[in-house]
């Protein structure tokens, strides 16, 4: 009520924005600076370790011990199972394994 000016201004201007042409350039900034660990080479042969942080999503139910947490990261999708031990909100530190291709600095 009142707001109907402002809600078409606020339409427009935001109407061009692409979520995934903004994804994209951050993923692409993410890895023009990736400074790799030079202690952690990776566990699997074209692959390397990147330690991150979920969260585990509010709400989730742990099925056979577990939650299963999908997530993007670096523009590719993943999938990790969390013990049960930890509880919807917290998050965990857990190692990852990236394949090379999506590191720049570490394909050569």
């Amino acid at each position: 009520p009142g707001y109907e000016s402002f809600d078409l201004l606020m339409a427009t201007l935001t109407a061009s924005e692409d979520f995934d042409a903004f994804c994209k350039s951050m993923f692409e900034l993410v890895h023009e600076n990736w400074v790799p660990d030079e202690n952690d080479p990776g566990r699997i042969e074209g692959f390397v370790t990147h330690e991150i942080s979920i969260q585990i999503p509010l709400g989730a139910v742990a099925q056979y011990n577990t939650y299963r947490v999908a997530f993007v990261y670096l523009g590719m999708e993943f999938s990790v199972d969390i013990p049960e031990t930890y509880q919807p909100g917290e998050v965990v530190t857990w190692k990852l394994d990236v394949p090379k291709y999506l590191c720049p600095r570490e394909s050569d």
